[in-house]
């Protein structure tokens, strides 16, 4: 019977000791995974390629997004153009010309969709710390203004 209460309390007593030693070296490990995974972060972050493959990112949908730009106003002088041979009483115009009208103003919708869409993206990323320092002078926030303010050729 003393063997057994030996054995209870040695079983107690180990129990006790991990639980203390959880308590004391459980920060300790928190500290040290916090320190890891900071210097993960900087070594995907900030290596030459996530440089060159973020830069160009932000270039490629600049680029991306002044061409969209550059396709709303040509669609937009579409429904206008469409729009000046037609008469000015909607009630004359044929089932043909309302349909025709119909589409090409939902190209103009789509169109200022995905801009809106391409500038949302460039955006988020813009305000992404770990992305945001490779865009070099590319703009920190687009908007409409921002490719209205440019004297786009071909519109």
């Amino acid at each position: 019977m003393k063997n057994f209460f030996v054995v209870v309390g040695v079983l107690v007593l180990l129990v006790l000791g991990g639980l203390v030693a959880k308590a004391i070296f459980y920060p300790v490990n928190v500290i040290d995974k916090s320190l890891d995974t900071a210097n993960g972060v900087i070594d995907k972050s900030l290596n030459s390629d996530s440089a060159i493959a973020n830069y160009e990112w932000f270039k490629m949908q600049e680029q991306s997004i002044e061409s969209l730009y550059k396709k709303e106003i040509r669609a937009k002088k579409a429904v206008e153009e469409f729009k000046s041979g037609l008469p000015e009483d909607k009630t004359k115009w044929s089932r043909d010309d309302k349909n025709e009208y119909d589409r090409l103003n939902s190209i103009v919708t789509g169109m200022g969709n995905q801009i809106d869409d391409a500038i949302a993206m460039y955006n988020a990323r813009s305000s992404m710390v770990n992305r945001s320092i490779f865009k070099d002078n590319l703009p920190s926030n687009l908007n409409r203004s921002f490719f209205a303010g440019l004297q786009l050729m071909g519109q």
